[in-house]
């Protein structure tokens, strides 16, 4: 018997939905090792094949002053909490028109094949010139310069393009002529170094300080150096991270529209077993009662042993 307005979900399709949702564990299993893959893995590696320094010891830096007029300026470098982690900071304190500076020697294949370096800084004191500078083994320089930058109220990150190339030759003259544009393989050291240039730029000298943390290559995708297997090797560029984000996106895109498709299938077949059920009872009632009534039980219809121990009787309804 069927009650009006109720329908009991089959056990088939109870079974069903439990098999859609564990065939949906290995998209969602997909899907997390691709976040951990791009968000973790290709992140870190990035991250890690970016840095130059991580401005958390003193130890690969040295300072240098210099003298104007017979005064000398001066500096001390020490580490202090950074953007990330320490950062270098440099106290000096700058006579007229001196400056300070620290250098640190830079392997030139860190320096092959990338965009340009980035740097965060922050200082406070008296505004000087803030430079940075890349040095080849004979001393020439190659820089750029930011006036009346050192005083800054938070933390500010600045580029330097190496393609195109933006570093200046400064000096010594004739090395810069003889040279010309910066040559990468040439270089040597890296620099830090602040100076006065004087009142017509806003530089003021004086004492201050200046924290520089993350020192970073820039290039437009990593690549990773060749393995100890395979040294002959080209290295391989990652794939940029942007086309694995989208690549993720498609797949959760998929995964979404694949249970939505499921959950159709489900509301769909609810209705077709429900008018089953219902055609089913509607063709029982349609049946003859004598179609379904069982004939009556007699003693022949006992198996022989029994058919002895019974008579059959007759009883009549007289209706009263």
């Amino acid at each position: 018997m069927r009650d009006a307005g109720y329908f009991r979900q089959p056990r088939s399709l109870a079974n069903h939905s439990i098999k859609n949702g564990a065939s949906k564990t290995p998209v969602l299993v997909l899907i997390s090792v691709l976040c951990t893959l791009i968000i973790g893995g290709v992140v870190s590696a990035e991250e890690h094949s970016l840095i130059i320094d991580e401005m958390e010891s003193t130890s690969n830096w040295s300072t240098f002053v210099g003298i104007v007029d017979g005064r000398w300026s001066s500096a001390n470098i020490s580490t202090i909490p950074g953007k990330d982690g320490k950062a270098l900071e440099i106290s000096y304190n700058l006579k007229d028109n001196g400056w300070i500076s620290i250098s640190r020697s830079i392997d030139p294949d860190t320096l092959l094949e990338i965009d340009g370096i980035s740097f965060d800084y922050w200082g406070d004191g008296n505004p000087n010139t803030l430079e940075f500078k890349l040095v080849y083994e004979d001393g020439t320089n190659y820089g750029k310069q930011w006036h009346n930058a050192t005083s800054m109220k938070d933390w500010k990150t600045l580029n330097v393009s190496l393609v195109p190339n933006e570093l200046e030759c400064w000096f010594p003259k004739e090395n810069c002529e003889k040279y010309g544009e910066l040559n990468l393989s040439r270089v040597r050291w890296m620099e830090f170094a602040v100076s006065d240039k004087g009142a017509e730029v806003g530089d003021k000298g004086g004492a201050g300080r200046i924290i520089i943390d993350n020192v970073r290559r820039k290039i437009s995708s990593v690549v990773l150096p060749p393995t100890e297997s395979s040294g002959t090797e080209t290295p391989q560029p990652l794939p940029n991270k942007a086309i694995l984000l989208e690549v993720l996106l498609v797949l959760v895109g998929g995964a979404i529209l694949l249970k939505r498709r499921k959950s159709a299938k489900t509301m769909t077949r609810s209705p077709d077993i429900k008018s089953q059920v219902e055609t089913a009872a509607k063709k029982s009632e349609q049946i003859p009662p004598v179609d379904i009534t069982p004939p009556p039980t007699t003693s022949s219809t006992f198996p022989p042993e029994l058919q002895a121990r019974y008579t059959d009787v007759e009883y009549l309804d007289s209706g009263g």
